[in-house]
């Protein structure tokens, strides 16, 4: 796409214009530019390989975006300020797969991850751990649901069988169960 002539405006009154090749450093950029600052959809390359996908806002990932890492794992889902925040997918080099809320780039609020070995967590997440009311269940069908602090389970929650049945109900301190 060229320069829009001169004096042209686009609808909110902005110069918009697209640039074939922006390089910065090692990097590069293709996409919309607005007052010198990447705004708009375009596609920046690291150079490091990795590169993303989606909308910016004065030079900043802002909007929706799809990241790909050199390691070959993903985000795809809402940026805000060059943070990942808001709703997102963010699939592991391994395929744990994680799909929930992020805040300031960390999980945070309700969230379902994938284990690559089949096992699964639904629930609440805070400064990136699983913390708050959550469920956990092993690739052999056991199921632990109730209380999580920085990934461990703390508090009070039950244990199920794998066919479902209730085994225990207990609490827990740093993963440990508790007797008392």
């Amino acid at each position: 796409m060229e320069a829009p002539p001169d004096g042209a405006r686009a609808p909110d009154g902005e110069a918009k214009w697209m640039t074939l090749t922006w390089f910065l450093r090692p990097d590069r950029y293709e996409g919309e530019v607005v007052d010198g600052h990447m705004h708009g959809k375009g596609t920046y390359w690291h150079a490091d390989s990795s590169r993303y996908e989606g909308s910016f806002a004065r030079s900043q990932r802002h909007g929706y975006g799809e990241y790909f890492f050199a390691d070959g794992s993903y985000y795809k889902g809402e940026y805000k300020g060059g943070a990942k925040d808001g709703y997102g997918v963010f699939v592991y080099r391994d395929e744990t797969r994680y799909e929930g809320t992020f805040a300031n780039n960390v999980k945070e609020g309700q969230g379902i991850m994938y284990y690559a070995d089949g096992s699964k967590y639904v629930g609440d997440y805070h400064n990136g751990m699983m913390d708050g009311q959550g469920e956990y269940v092993w690739p052999n069908g056991v199921k632990y649901v109730g209380e999580w602090r920085a990934d461990e389970r703390h508090g009070f929650g039950q244990m199920f069988f794998s066919d479902n049945e209730p085994a225990y109900r207990a609490r827990w301190e740093h993963d440990q169960r508790v007797f008392t």
